[in-house]
């Protein structure tokens, strides 16, 4: 949203990333969601899994946001190539990044 309404500072994209970067796997992608999902009224697509997955569906459309605002934060660098090398691995374009 910030993005939208040209509010996504480098301060503001840097923090993000920072606690993207806390979230993350360690292949550098986000999980679709995280476990403090659990116990709360939700989508049943949303589950959390243990050990996290990473997912390319939010990992790049996060990326394709931060990216232009901060190219060389250490994790937007590592989730990029992440996503990069999930979409080369791609057999069949799914909507939601999952075979």
């Amino acid at each position: 949203m910030l993005a939208n309404v040209d509010r996504l500072t480098s301060e503001r994209a840097r923090r993000s990333a920072d606690w993207l970067q806390s979230v993350a796997t360690p292949a550098g992608g986000v999980p679709f969601c995280l476990a403090s999902v659990d116990g709360f009224p939700k989508a049943p697509w949303w589950q959390a899994t243990d050990p996290p997955e990473p997912d390319l569906n939010p990992t790049g459309r996060i990326i394709g946001l931060l990216r232009p605002v901060i190219p060389d934060h250490p994790w937007v660098v590592h989730a990029a190539a992440w996503c990069w090398d999930q979409v080369e691995a791609l057999e069949v374009l799914r909507a939601y990044g999952r075979a």
